[in-house]
């Protein structure tokens, strides 16, 4: 599936969805997972385990630019999702768990609902706190969430020799 531009996307008809998105009809609305959309940027997959209670820093994900707003590095499992925020403001809270959807900013039209993802945070840049955990878990893809809309349009990289060493 390809995830296009957000123009793109917002543009798209029931059909698009489906096809280019991965869409459900529900009712009058098309529901979209976010792991599908346009806003998840640098997806790639990987194999890793992460074990509650123990720390690690992650070396390897590089953000060009600097951020209007602060951006989700998310290790996503099947049912749990764990990482940090990268933000040039200072450190606010120790873990969060939050509903993520789309960047503030964006108007979908009405028959576009998403699917929100289920993140841990930790506020610890470069760090996953297994503190923040109740389980362990197996990530199986890393991800980058925007949450201004203006960050879409960051150049960002993840390295091919992504390390995440237990502290």
């Amino acid at each position: 599936m390809g995830r296009g531009t957000v123009e793109d996307f917002i543009r798209a008809s029931g059909m698009e969805l489906v096809r280019r998105y991965g869409a459900r009809k529900v009712g009058d609305t098309y529901e979209v997972d976010v792991l599908n959309t346009p806003w998840t940027l640098g997806l790639r997959r990987i194999e890793a385990h992460i074990k509650k209670g123990r720390n690690y820093v992650v070396d390897g994900i590089n953000i060009n630019g600097e951020p209007l707003g602060d951006i989700y590095i998310v290790f996503s499992g099947y049912n749990k999702n764990i990482g940090f925020v990268y933000s040039k403001r200072r450190p606010l809270f120790s873990c969060i768990k939050i509903d993520y959807t789309s960047p503030i900013g964006l108007q979908l039209p009405h028959y576009i609902t998403l699917r929100p993802l289920s993140l841990i945070l930790s506020d610890a840049r470069g760090k996953l706190l297994g503190r923040c955990l109740d389980e362990d878990v197996e990530a199986k893809s890393v991800m980058v969430l925007a949450t201004y809309i203006d960050d879409l349009y960051l150049d960002i990289d993840i390295n091919v020799d992504l390390k995440i060493t237990e502290l």
